[in-house]
């Protein structure tokens, strides 16, 4: 009897203990991302001023996994969805619209680390004159330590002129 007790007292405190083990686990977390302020939307214009389309990032999703081979790195994937109207004319509605965005990677003490440009091409329905398009992108960011990951920020935005940001400023970021 006195065998069995030691027996069963050993394996409770070996549950207890690999219950401990799930309990002090680091929270890790993914970085902050967000889109940049006035540069959500634009609205496009011909050499004449005439509005010829409208451009919005509309929704972004994401996640984040760190590297179990090479050095310390958080893997994040994002999922970004572009909403395109065409108010031009005709010819360039069959042709679609290609828009362009950006990834910028951020360090804890807001240096820009990296800076990638993408254009992804948006087909229009021509019954409606818009399209909508969901790409996805993954980025990897190199880390000292795991723990560090949520204090690194992805900002996302349109890639906008000069003159598309301060139109969005003065007015606020259009919307439609």
């Amino acid at each position: 009897m006195r065998k069995k007790a030691a027996v069963l007292t050993v394996f409770a405190a070996f549950l207890m203990l690999s219950g401990c083990a799930g309990k002090n686990r680091e929270a890790l977390s993914c970085p902050e991302t967000g889109l940049m302020r006035y540069a959500d939307s634009t609205i496009y214009t011909d050499a004449a001023g005439n509005e010829t389309g409208y451009a919005e990032f509309v929704d972004f999703r994401g996640s984040c996994r760190f590297a179990r081979r090479g050095p310390e790195a958080v893997l994040v994937d994002l999922d970004l969805t572009f909403y395109v109207e065409d108010r031009g004319d005709a010819e360039r509605l069959r042709r679609g619209k290609d828009i362009e965005y950006f990834v910028t990677i951020l360090s804890p003490d807001d240096r820009i680390l990296a800076k990638e440009v993408f254009q992804i091409p948006v087909t229009i329905d021509r019954e409606v004159r818009s399209g909508m398009e969901t790409e996805t992108v993954q980025k990897r960011i190199p880390l000292e330590n795991k723990r560090d990951a949520g204090d690194y920020r992805i900002v996302l935005g349109l890639q906008l002129t000069p003159e598309q940001l301060e139109r969005n400023r003065k007015k606020g970021a259009p919307r439609n």
